[in-house]
């Protein structure tokens, strides 16, 4: 089943809301700003509508993880060269569902 992104959609789904994007790296992330015209976090956050904190803690390297709706804010803002700076990330959560070995 290929559904579009929710970023494309606007659709959000209980499992969506909770996915978690990595950025795949801090200095892509900040050419990315300054090819589209951002000299802070502050700039991009006012433009995409994004909290003015997490983008600075994406920007400054204090964060490396980003919501759904954060990622697809910062895609409509950057267009194409938004799609690679984030990856969803894998959730490390085991569960044990009591089955013998």
């Amino acid at each position: 089943m290929n559904k579009r992104p929710t970023w494309e959609t606007g659709e959000y789904d209980a499992t969506t809301k909770r996915r978690s994007y990595r950025l795949t790296s801090l200095e892509a992330l900040r050419a990315t700003m300054l090819a589209h015209g951002f000299t802070s976090g502050y700039q991009l956050a006012k433009a995409s509508g994004v909290g003015v904190a997490t983008i600075n803690h994406l920007v400054h390297g204090h964060r490396k993880t980003a919501s759904a709706k954060t990622v697809g804010l910062l895609r409509e803002v950057f267009g194409r060269d938004g799609r690679d700076l984030f990856v969803p990330e894998e959730s490390t959560v085991h569960v044990d569902r009591g089955h013998a070995a």
